[in-house]
């Protein structure tokens, strides 16, 4: 189990499926700058928290890499056999709000 596997929002599902639907098709290639997380935050309309804990996840998984000053890139275009890694994380919904 990665270390950030409990701890990645529901919310950011998004944001991570299209980095890897990105990665799969070679949109995004090894050594590739990908935007910053301010970028994907407002993009998903997520938190940069919660994009941040995403890109995090990514960067465990060995397919993104963070540089400080620099910005993240891709460490490895993945190949089919990682997507459904992907598809076992256990995301969780925001629970504190209440519908009226």
């Amino acid at each position: 189990m990665l270390q950030t596997e409990k701890i990645i929002p529901y919310c950011a599902r998004e944001m991570i499926s299209y980095i890897e639907e990105r990665l799969l098709s070679a949109e995004y290639s090894t050594g590739t700058r990908l935007p910053s997380i301010r970028r994907f935050a407002s993009k998903f309309q997520i938190s940069y928290g919660s994009a941040a804990r995403g890109i995090e996840y990514l960067c465990e998984r060995g397919l993104l890499k963070k540089e400080a000053r620099s910005g993240i890139f891709v460490r490895r275009a993945p190949d089919i056999s990682t997507k459904p890694e992907a598809l076992r994380i256990v995301f969780f919904a925001h629970t504190n709000f209440s519908v009226n």
